[in-house]
Order: C-alpha cells, then sequence, then structure tokens
C-alpha cells in the first residue's frame, strides 16, 4: 500500500516524522482541538477509549519529539510544536481528517506499515 496522493506532502512529512499509531494520532488531534492547546491525561484517555497509562506513554513518546509539553499536577498535556511548519501541518492533518478520514488513516497504515 502506498501513501495516498491526495493528502499534502506537509501532511504526509508530519506522519512520516512524528507519528506512530492511530493512538498517537488521536492524541495528538485531540490536544490541537483542545481549548488552548491542553487537556487532562484522564480526560483525553475516556475521549481517546484508551487506558490513562497507555495515554500517558504516548503522550510521554509525543513529548519526547518536542510536540507536546506533560505535567504532573495537575496531570496536563499541553501542545508545543517545535516549528510554524509543523504548526500549519498540524493544522491541516486535522483539516484532512475532518474532511476524509478514511484517507489519512490509509496514509497512516502505508506509512507505519514501511517503516517496521
Amino acid at each position: 500500500m502506498t501513501v495516498p496522493e491526495r493528502l499534502p506532502a506537509s501532511v504526509v512529512g508530519f506522519m512520516k516524522t512524528y507519528i506512530d499509531s492511530l493512538e498517537m494520532l488521536m492524541l495528538l488531534l485531540l490536544v490541537h482541538r483542545a481549548p488552548s492547546g491542553t487537556i487532562s491525561v484522564p480526560i483525553a484517555a475516556r475521549l481517546v477509549d484508551i487506558p490513562i497509562a497507555e495515554t500517558r506513554a504516548i503522550a510521554r513518546a509525543l513529548a519526547d519529539r518536542a510536540l507536546v509539553r506533560l505535567s504532573s499536577q495537575p496531570e496536563l498535556i499541553e501542545l508545543t510544536l517545535p516549528s510554524i511548519d509543523d504548526r500549519l501541518a498540524l493544522a491541516d492533518l486535522a483539516s484532512c481528517y475532518e474532511e476524509n478520514r478514511a484517507v489519512v488513516l490509509d496514509a497512516l497504515v502505508a506509512i507505519v506499515r514501511t517503516t517496521r
């Protein structure tokens, strides 16, 4: 399977660089959409429908990539993208996801398969 050509190159590049799984994609999009780019770990876990421990682990992986910052009291995930290009690519990714979820998910599957 190849990456669908209907996605902007910036979106594909962002996904190749930062996204390893559907859960990671969902969590990052959730934080992106959250008011002020911040959401608590328990609420994120509930909305993404994954255990809190897994949500923490994914948030840590995103923090290791400098996409989010984690605070401990209260336990919050805050969006902190490293560059304006990354901010624009994430906004485009969120738009593409809202417009045609299947294309984004097909691209993610293709990206994950080629990186393993």
